[in-house]
Parts: structure tokens; sequence; C-alpha cells
């Protein structure tokens, strides 16, 4: 019986070698560098495993029959490797602690001076009920997609490109409030419902729909907020439905056309002006400075932006800058020069030339 029971031990043997051979492979896998040294790397990353086969190995060698020598040095080893491992993951580990504590207190000494000095051209913050708005939860951002073609249509329609839209939420603001920023001054705010679509009757007239009854923040106009399973039946009824990114959005483009003059900064300009084709940057270098300066230029792209028009012309109106270096005067002989641009919608004063 000891025989046969000592025979079978002998036989697995060999399957006991190749599972340990086929695991060791294994764990190679996808490890760059040689065997034994990503064998030492596993085993050493972590100490609590290694520390409980050295017990394992040293209750092994106490127990009758089981060479004590060869196990009790292996479980020796491996618990003296383990403590080894573990303190100099302490170390290491209380030392990034220290590294970190020192970053943090240089950064809060840094902090105060640059937080005040910093400020943001565009802030929309919003409600915590409106943060699906921004993070929706299918992984998409409506009002980040709505925002970035708003840049991109003003772009094109005005002549240069707004700052970028910081998203802020607040916690101080009701859940489905929202405030909008020009330079940290409160330009704008309103109220919609995440999920919810609002409803308006083109006559002027009210809903007549179950909902929350309230008025549409860019225009004053009665509004509905439904439900989205009746959204079939207000379109059916010939009302206008859209949803809230669209109505923020909305909001935001009307704040944007009506401060835009105030958008366009020093540093602007100076880049509109950088990438004038060559043949056009000649004619900045024959005006800057002997006629104007930058500043100047500036003050005239101003006002007519203040008058809603566009600058994307901007080889024409520097063209028409002559003769004055008042930017009012200066401002009337550049409407001259884009007189063929203003279409009907156009306010009258920009068609008047003194």
């Amino acid at each position: 019986m000891i025989l046969t029971v000592g025979d079978g031990l002998v036989t697995q043997i060999p399957a006991l070698i190749g599972s340990t051979a086929a695991g060791l492979l294994v764990s190679k896998a996808g490890v760059a560098g040689a065997a034994d040294k990503a064998l030492l790397g596993q085993l050493s990353g972590y100490p609590k495993a290694l520390g409980m086969s050295g017990a394992v190995m040293i209750v092994m060698a106490l127990l009758p029959g089981i060479p004590m020598i060869p196990f009790l040095a292996l479980g020796s080893g491996a618990s003296a490797l383990a403590f080894i491992v573990d303190r100099r993951m302490k170390l290491a580990a209380a030392s990034e602690v220290r590294k970190t504590e020192a970053a943090i207190k240089a950064d809060a000494a840094d902090e105060p001076i640059s937080t005040a000095l910093k400020m943001d051209d565009l802030k929309v913050e919003l409600g915590y009920a409106l943060l699906p708005l921004v993070n929706a939860p299918d992984g998409s951002d409506r009002l980040t997609e709505q925002i970035k073609a708003l840049r991109r249509s003003l772009a094109v329609e005005m002549g240069f490109v707004m700052p970028a839209v910081q998203l802020l939420d607040n916690v101080q603001l009701d859940a489905n409030s929202y405030v909008i920023k020009i330079k940290e001054v409160e330009a704008g705010s309103g109220k919609v419902w995440a999920g919810q679509y609002m409803v308006m009757d083109p006559a002027g007239g009210q809903v007549k729909l179950p909902g929350t009854h309230t008025t549409e923040p860019t225009f004053g106009l009665p509004a509905t907020w439904i439900d989205g399973a009746l959204k079939e039946e207000a379109s059916m009824k010939g009302y206008t439905v859209v949803d809230a990114a669209t109505v923020l959005s909305t909001h935001l483009t009307e704040l944007l056309k009506n401060n835009m003059a105030e958008l366009l900064s020093y540093a602007e300009v100076q880049k509109l002006l950088k990438e004038l084709p060559k043949e056009q940057a000649d004619l900045v270098k024959d005006l800057v400075p002997n006629l104007i300066t930058v500043s100047g230029i500036q003050r005239v792209l101003q006002m007519l932006l203040a008058e809603r028009v566009s600058i994307r012309d901007l080889a024409t109106i520097l063209e028409g800058i002559a003769g004055s270096r008042n930017p009012v005067t200066l401002t009337e002989h550049v409407r001259a020069r884009l007189s063929r641009h203003f279409g009907p919608n156009t306010p009258a004063r920009a068609v008047i030339c003194r």
C-alpha cells in the first residue's frame, strides 16, 4: 500500500512541473523583460502573499515525514523577503505622501494670488439637476456640442472666435436654475428642466397642456414645460417644442450677440491682424502705428460689433480706416466701405454715413 501511494505521487511530479511551467508562461505574458526578472517583480509586488507562502512552508517543515531543511530554508527566505519588500513599500509610500503634502502646501501658498487674478470670459453655472445636460447617462454631451456649434456659427457670422465657455456646477443655485456670466458678471439667468420639453404657442398664447407654466428665458414669451410623453401631442397641435439644452444655448446665443463688443479683447485683435494673408499684412504695417494703434482698431471693431456688424471682412475694414484718428469717424468710414454687406435686418444707424 505504501509503495503504491508513493509510486502514485511520483507519477504526478511531471504533471506538477508541467503545470508550474505553464503558470509561469501565463504570468510572463504581456510583461516586458526576462522571465526571471518578471517573476521576481511579480513575487516582490505582493509581500502579504509571499509571507503567507513562507509561513505555509515553515509549517510543512514541521510535519513528520517532510524534509525539514529544504522547506525551512525556503519558508524562512520567503518570509524574510516579504518583510523586506513590505518595509520598502511602506517607506516609498511615506515618501510619496511627504512629497504630495509638500506640493499641496506649495500650491496653497500660490493659490490665493493666481485664483484672485484668474477671470473667465464666459461661464455657465448649473444647478445640480442640470448636470445631465452636460454628462448624460447615455454618454452624450448635448449642451457641450451645441455650445461648440454656437461658437463656430458666430465665428463665421461675426468674424472672430468667441472665448471658450466654462460649464460649472453651483450647489448654491436652485436645482433647475442656471446663470450665465460674462467676465464674472451675471448677464442672464433662467430655469430649465432636464428631460422635459419647453412648449410655446407661435401665436403667443398660453399652451393648453398639463405641465409647469413659465416664461421663455430669452424673449420672455409664455411657455410650458411638459413631459416627454406629451411631445408628440404638442407637435400635432402646432406648438413649438424645444429641449432644455436648446433653450439654454439659445439664451446664451442672444447674450453673446448683445455683448460681442465686450468680448473682443486686445489680444484677440492682435491675433486677427497676425492671421491676415501676407498681402493684407502689409496694409497693417502701413496703418500701425503711423495712422492708428492696435487699440484704435480694437475700438472701431467693437463699435461695429455693438451694432451687430460683422468684422469678418477685416481687410475691407482696414482699408476704410483713413483720414482721422477719431474712432467714431473711422467707424462711419468703415460703414461706407461695408455697405454692400448690410442686409435688410441691419440696424438703420449702421447704414448712415456722415
